[in-house]
């Protein structure tokens, strides 16, 4: 299976029928949702790739909602990848861009601050491959969610998750095999 292809069952499977992004399934569905492939280990190179996307966001020329940039040949090192996640955040600042786009980190080995390894609660942001998902912030405003509405949706997947059957968490994360 090839690497978009796998994201995209991944989108498809995992994250909008476990429903753990409410927001995720209309611009997937509308085909607003960039695919952008980085075969790039150096992370100059990937920061490059990176600003590159920010650009195409930027553009008034296009109607992608939001960039999924893929990172197969970055670190499996889950706290190098955050590292690097934090340095993108801060070049969003240092170019004035911190209002215009979010970024979300996605790692087959992610862990939340706090969290255990085994904790299920991680596996929201656990994927096939390293990912940055580039977010435009006008898209969030949009949705007009409510202050506590982040936490809810935080604290309900973490309840489905934990309620999912051996066969179902095979169905759902079988990228995670080896990492469970």
């Amino acid at each position: 299976m090839e690497i978009i292809d796998e994201i995209r069952k991944w989108i498809d499977q995992t994250i909008i029928q476990l429903n753990l992004c409410p927001f995720a399934a209309l611009p997937y569905q509308k085909d607003q949702v960039k695919f952008s492939l980085v075969n790039e280990s150096d992370n100059e190179k990937i920061l490059k790739s990176f600003i590159q996307e920010l650009e195409y966001l930027n553009a008034e020329s296009n109607d992608s909602e939001t960039t999924l940039l893929i990172l197969p040949k970055m670190s499996s090192n889950f706290r190098d990848f955050n590292d690097f996640v934090g340095t993108l955040e801060d070049n969003l600042f240092e170019v004035n861009l911190h209002d215009k786009f979010q970024i979300v980190g996605f790692h087959p080995s992610f862990i939340f601050e706090g969290l255990k390894n085994t904790d299920r609660a991680n596996w929201v942001n656990r994927s096939p491959y390293p990912v940055l998902h580039i977010l435009k912030t006008k898209s969030i405003a949009a949705l007009k969610m409510k202050a506590t509405e982040g936490e809810e949706i935080s604290f309900r997947n973490e309840e489905r998750l934990n309620e999912l059957t051996d066969l179902e968490v095979e169905k759902y994360f079988w990228f995670l095999k080896d990492k469970k």
